[in-house]
Order: structure tokens, then sequence, then C-alpha cells
């Protein structure tokens, strides 16, 4: 009767070990089938997704800006596809920019092309106006040369004259007396 009451002792330690091991063994089991569902829950839901949008971001075309937009499927609904959605919000934004940089460099190319045209025009300007002041400086030179030189005749012909009244004078002194 000890020998029964050992053997069932024994017995039910034995199933109660039994259903350790099957508990230890289902829990391990459910835990490795959770892990491995986190897995591809993760892989699906954040791993491919990201590692879509950065493929398309090392792909993107830095010099035209203005046909990029990101575009990942599997994000609807996601904090990820708040980030695209932000991305191509930014993207959109700088291509508006860039263009209104092309556009002002055009404006200020055409601007230039007007400021220098109108430079040449004045330097052209300032040429006529130039010679026309060096031909009136000569001309007012040609002038006063003439001038002087008639006034040096005018002078000459004065003392000329002068001094015939002179000599005419004491002729006629000489006579009358």
């Amino acid at each position: 009767s000890r020998n029964v009451v050992i053997d069932r002792i024994l017995l039910s330690v034995y199933v109660m070990l039994g259903s350790v091991y099957v508990m230890l063994g289902s829990a391990f089991a459910k835990t490795t089938f959770l892990i491995v569902l986190f897995l591809m829950a993760f892989k699906k839901h954040l791993t491919a997704p990201l590692d879509d949008l950065v493929e398309q971001l090392e792909n993107l075309n830095q010099q035209d800006v203005s046909d990029i937009e990101l575009k990942v499927d599997k994000l609807s609904g996601s904090e990820l596809s708040v980030i695209q959605t932000s991305f191509n919000n930014m993207i959109g934004q700088f291509s508006e920019s860039q263009n209104k940089l092309k556009q002002t460099q055009k404006q200020l190319l055409k601007s230039n092309d007007m400021l220098d045209q109108q430079s040449l025009m004045l330097e052209q300007e300032v040429s006529k106006k130039t010679a026309n002041l060096s031909q009136a400086m000569m001309d007012l030179q040609r002038q006063k040369y003439q001038l002087e030189s008639n006034q040096n005749t005018l002078k000459q012909e004065i003392e000329t004259r002068s001094h015939t009244e002179e000599q005419l004078l004491k002729k006629t002194h000489e006579l009358e007396n």
C-alpha cells in the first residue's frame, strides 16, 4: 500500500511534468508562431513599403523634379502615407520654386539684353555727341585763329595808318609853317 501511494504520487508527478512539458512546448510553439506572424506583418506593412520608398528616393532625377511623385500602394492609412504625402507636397513646392526661378532667370537675361542694347545705344549717342563737340571745338579754334589773325592784321594796319597819319600831320605842319 505504501508502494501504491508512492506509485500514484510518482505517476501524478510524471503527469504533471508531462503536462508542464506540453504546456512549455505549446507556449514555445505559440510564441514562435507569434514571432513569425509579427515578423511577416512587420515586413509586409513596414519593411516592404519603406524599401519601396527608399528605392524610389534613390532613383529620383534631381535635375527635373516636376514629374516626381512617390507612389506606394501598400501605405494607405499608415504613418508612412503621411510621409509620402508630405514628400509629394514638398516636391510640388520645390518644383514650383524651380519654375519660378527659371522664369526669373529668363526675365533677368531679357533685362540684361535690354540693358546691353541701351548701353550700346548710349555709347553710340555719346560717340556722336563727342564727335560733334570735337568738330565744334575745331571750328571754334579755326575761328579763333582767324580772328586773331584778322586782329593782328588790323593792328598792323592801324599802326601803319597811325604812322602815316603822323607823317601826314608832320608834313601838313611843315607846309603850314
